[in-house]
């Protein structure tokens, strides 16, 4: 099972070498299936969203060549209970926090704070920051290394009002400044 999507991992990689269009590329686990940005090409327009469920793994595309980044939403806490005492949510809110898995598929080193190019939107189309302070841990927002073939796992959190419906979680390379985003539904 590791080999196979090491293989979708390196078949996405390569199918990307030669794409200058800005849009998702999905490899989805539970089938095994990839979708890259020149078959989005032949079917959508550019720039069009494709999604995944949490559990799957989307490749994106830095804005450096060789910057390609497995991203995968592993889990949602919600509630989520922060690490320590200091950090707590505001009156009539309260915290969620995506566990997310970063893995290197690329050539160049990954550096970068992942919570800067996340994003939560509501079923009002609304949209959260994470919260800067990474209530719940282990954090990986703030900053990051992660050398090529190597992968870190950790939470990106939110604080958002009591009662909100989330929908989708919206992830982004170079602090929100690549050329690929990643779309899970919630």
């Amino acid at each position: 099972m590791l080999k196979r999507r090491t293989l979708l991992l390196l078949a996405a990689v390569l199918a990307l070498a030669g794409c200058t269009t800005t849009t998702t590329i999905t490899v989805q686990a539970s089938n095994e299936t990839s979708t890259s940005s020149a078959e989005s090409q032949s079917g959508a327009s550019p720039g069009g969203s494709q999604t995944a469920q949490v559990g799957d793994t989307i490749i994106l595309r830095g804005t450096e060549n060789g910057l390609t980044m497995g991203v995968r939403v592993v889990k949602v806490v919600d509630p989520a209970k922060p690490s320590n005492n200091f950090f707590g949510p505001t009156k009539n809110h309260h915290f969620v926090a995506f566990q997310i898995e970063l893995t290197n598929a690329g050539t160049k080193t990954y550096s970068d704070s992942p919570a800067n190019g996340a994003v939560l939107i509501d079923s009002k189309s609304q949209q959260y920051d994470p919260d800067i302070t990474d209530p719940v841990g282990p954090g990986i927002g703030s900053s990051v290394k992660i050398a090529p073939g190597d992968k870190r796992v950790g939470y990106i959190s939110f604080e958002v009002p009591d009662g909100t419906k989330l929908t989708q979680f919206q992830f982004t390379l170079d602090s929100g400044f690549g050329p690929d985003t990643g779309q899970w539904e919630l």
